[in-house]
């Protein structure tokens, strides 16, 4: 007791502190969306949202990574310097008025010298190429350039968008470049976006951005050089805040690869390609290479500080969803076996980002109200004190689009519908069965749908990477928690087909674990285990009351307050079932001990259960306890790890089914008196001891293991002690 009940305790908080961390998690993100859409109906776009912004990796900036974040060492600050030095030499209304200029001159241009826009918008392209890339959040976050840089530019910029639609393909090309240059010097992932789009499926024309190219090289090569002296400082500084980001983050090492495998990274192999291996394809791919960078370094502290930040890599808008959803919908129609590596490339980052987007909208959209607290008013009444109920409207009416998630759903599955063994499909595959884990919920009308796609998909073991992300997903306590209730469920909604499928669910894992004609991968075999074992726990936590186990650690609970506690019909009648079912089949120590600790605590009637809820359990129990000690005691194996310690249960099962609950205050009082012959239920002492097989029953191996005495023998003891 004193050894197991703390480790349930612990499982016990850590589930709260699970279901409390996605609540809280909902609620920062639903406030930032709140803010986000003020700034928006009020027009003030160009302003911060009024709370503390994500920290950054490195520093403010992926250049400006500094290895003590307390004290920035001279070269950053000298490097910083000269970037905000950079930005005053030019002043808002020189660059307002050049740009005014550049505008009147290309319209004029166009109607007398349609020669000479050319030259203009190379003029164009030289200032866009002075404008600093110094940072990767977005211009409206930036402390070095200031929105109102962009402000004065978006003349220009609204502009140069109308000539990229030009039928003179120089003046069109031109104008992407500068639209490019605006955009990623902006870390506007928003303004990005569709130039990609564009990019993407243009194979005819050349996109020279090599001078573009080498800029963000250079800022590459700097976030680079900082992570190694991370890395290498790592074990002199064990909290280096960027040390988890950096280890956890190794797929952004994939772009680094891609970009050095066509030959654009570092500059020295850049500036020997070839103009003509510039085409649109190729340069959308090297810029979401650069975005991918990103969004792996900063993706993971972004969620944990759950901000909505804009940045070159995130803009948490419908039109970013549904932009990046037409890319993928579109390169999946190529067939991917035959497609390049520039175009597995793209559908990588593009399937990435849409994952990540994904995970923050449906996080903010999270059903736990519907799915647990509806259903249990326990988990409700444990969880929600700490918890507090935002008091503001958010509207999410653009994306509560149920004809949306289903396109969404449906092409993400064609992208794990593919068997190619090809490193760049697998990725794409893993990336995409995450995405479907983040949408599952608001593709399904129900927690049991849920559980019986994921129970779908490992039988039939079609999509072998999506299953590899459910079996996690179904280790949640979350999860288990919903799925618990639906069983021990009293609620009359909940008898029918639903606690039915729920039901049919478990014992399916439970057949697949212990018969050994199922076919299965060993890896999920063991995740089946780790399943089952954590559903016991918190089956078991759910029996006690989470809301009574701190106060039991604590012994505050009193043997009154005890008889108050009750479980219900339905959980008593699962637990049975269960257990009994498991005792049948199971050949598996760690499940047995499971169970057998979960009965060792039952017994426990004098401050965690009380014996008139427990009573039917242990008398239902104890006969497939025996039956099953009867049927292993030949196993030497079974007998060297359980064989006591069973025999031991069964004896204090037995004991407590003989002797009953512990006496309460009114039966210590008349204690004597009850011990007298007339209360003796035709079981007086002289009875046993002239009775030969009422005396060897007293003397049994039973009688022994639940240290049963006889009247004699207490009294031996109590005359020994008054001696």
């Amino acid at each position: 007791m004193t050894d197991i009940f703390p480790l349930i305790y612990v499982r016990c908080k850590d589930a709260i502190e699970e279901i409390i961390a996605i609540m809280k998690k909902q609620e920062q993100l639903m406030l930032n969306i709140f803010l986000k859409q003020n700034l928006e109906e009020n027009e003030n776009i160009d302003q911060s949202i009024p709370t503390d912004p994500f920290p950054e990796t490195f520093s403010t900036d992926m250049d400006e990574c500094n290895i003590d974040n307390t004290n920035e060492s001279d070269d950053d600050k000298q490097e910083m310097d000269q970037a905000k030095f950079n930005v005053q030499k030019v002043s808002y209304f020189s660059i307002q008025s050049l740009t005014s200029l550049l505008m009147i001159l290309i319209k004029s241009a166009e109607k007398n010298d349609p020669t000479f826009v050319q030259e203009l918008l190379t003029l164009a392209i030289q200032l866009c190429d002075q404008i600093p890339i110094n940072s990767f959040i977005s211009f409206k976050f930036s402390p070095i350039i200031d929105s109102y840089w962009f402000k004065s530019l978006q003349p220009l910029t609204n502009y140069i968008n109308e000539l990229s639609l030009s039928q003179n393909v120089m003046i069109a090309n031109k104008a992407m470049k500068i639209l490019l240059s605006i955009s990623i010097a902006k870390a506007s992932f928003e303004d990005i976006l569709p130039i990609l789009r564009k990019l993407i499926f243009n194979k005819v024309n050349i996109y020279n951005a090599r001078n573009l190219f080498i800029r963000l090289n250079h800022t590459m090569a700097k976030a680079l050089n900082k992570m190694e002296k991370i890395k290498q400082q790592k074990n002199n500084d064990s909290n280096n805040k960027f040390e988890e980001v950096i280890n956890d983050n190794v797929t952004s090492i994939e772009s680094i690869d891609y970009l050095k495998v066509i030959g654009a990274f570092p500059n020295s192999r850049l500036i020997r390609l070839n103009e003509k291996e510039f085409t649109g394809p190729f340069v959308a791919s090297i810029i979401l290479a650069h975005i991918d960078f990103y969004n792996e370094i900063h993706s993971i502290e972004q969620f944990k500080q759950g901000s909505i930040d804009s940045s070159i890599s995130f803009e948490f808008h419908l039109d970013t969803f549904e932009q990046l959803f037409h890319i993928i919908e579109q390169l999946i129609t190529t067939k991917l076996t035959d497609s390049n590596i520039v175009i597995r490339h793209i559908l990588t980052v593009c399937v990435r980002l849409f994952s990540t987007h994904l995970k923050f909208l449906c996080t903010a959209m999270s059903t736990i109200d519907k799915d647990l607290f509806s259903i249990s008013d326990e988990w409700k009444k444990v969880i929600q004190p700490t918890s507090t109920k935002p008091n503001y409207h958010i509207d999410l009416s653009r994306f509560l689009n149920d004809n949306k998630f289903n396109l969404w759903f449906d092409l993400l599955l064609k992208l794990i519908n593919n068997n190619n063994e090809n490193l760049e499909q697998i990725t794409i595959c893993r990336e995409a069965t995450k995405a479907i884990i983040y949408i599952i919920d608001k593709k399904v009308s129900s927690f049991v749908e849920k559980l019986s796609f994921f129970h779908t998909t490992i039988i039939e073991n079609k999509y072998s990477l999506l299953a590899e992300q459910i079996f996690p997903e179904l280790k949640k306590s979350v999860i288990l928690l919903n799925w618990i209730e639906i069983l021990i469920n009293d609620d009359n909604s909940y008898k029918s087909a639903k606690k039915t499928v729920a039901s049919r669910i478990l014992y399916s894992f439970i057949d697949i674990y212990f018969n050994s004609l199922h076919h299965i991968n060993p890896k999920h075999k063991d995740q089946i285990k780790q399943i089952l074992l954590k559903f016991q726990e918190l089956l078991l936590i759910r029996l006690i009351s989470p809301s009574r186990i701190e106060t039991i650690l604590n012994k505050d609970k009193t043997q009154d307050e005890l008889h108050i506690f009750s479980i219900s019909h339905n959980a008593i009648s699962f637990v049975i079932d269960y257990f009994t079912y498991m005792l049948n089949i199971c050949n598996d120590n760690d499940l047995l001990n499971s169970i057998f600790v979960s009965l060792c605590l039952m017994i426990k009637t004098e401050n965690i259960f009380n014996f008139d809820i427990i009573q039917s359990i242990i008398t239902a129990l104890l006969p497939i306890v025996v039956k099953h000690l009867l049927k292993n005691i030949i196993n030497y194996e079974y007998e060297k790890n359980n064989l006591y310690s069973i025999c031991w249960l069964i004896g204090k099962m037995s004991n407590l089914m003989i002797i009953g609950t512990e006496q309460n205050s009114l039966e210590l009082k008349y204690n004597n008196k009850l011990k007298s012959i007339l209360f003796s239920g035709g079981c007086e002492q002289i009875i046993i001891e002239n009775n030969k097989y009422l005396f060897d029953l007293y003397k049994s191996n039973l009688a022994v293991y639940s240290q049963f005495k006889s009247y004699n023998e207490m009294q031996q003891s109590s005359s020994s002690s008054d001696d």
